[in-house]
């Protein structure tokens, strides 16, 4: 895909995911927010390896990590807000 697209797409992602955030985060529930954190640290980590020090067993290391947090964090979305939940699924496929 050209780059542009790519900014499009992601820039549309993360509006959802904060808009999720939102919706969710009510009633000051921090662990949703510190696996909310935890997931984007993880992805951009893992862009670093992968895209920066070409380690590819980190990179997959990482991208296992970002996996079950990010699975984690739609399934509590989900049990928060169904709406939520089906919003958050959309970066949980990408």
């Amino acid at each position: 895909l050209p780059v542009w697209l790519q900014f499009m797409i992601w820039c549309l992602i993360y509006i959802t995911m904060g808009s999720s955030l939102v919706k969710v985060i009510y009633k000051k529930k921090y662990l949703i927010l510190f696996l909310y954190f935890i997931q984007i640290i993880t992805n951009f980590i893992r862009s670093l390896y992968l895209y920066k020090k070409h380690d590819v067993n980190g990179s997959l290391f990482m991208s296992f990590f970002y996996l079950l947090s990010v699975i984690m964090l739609n399934s509590m979305f989900y049990k928060r807000s169904k709406k939520s939940g089906q919003i958050f699924f959309i970066y949980t496929l990408s």
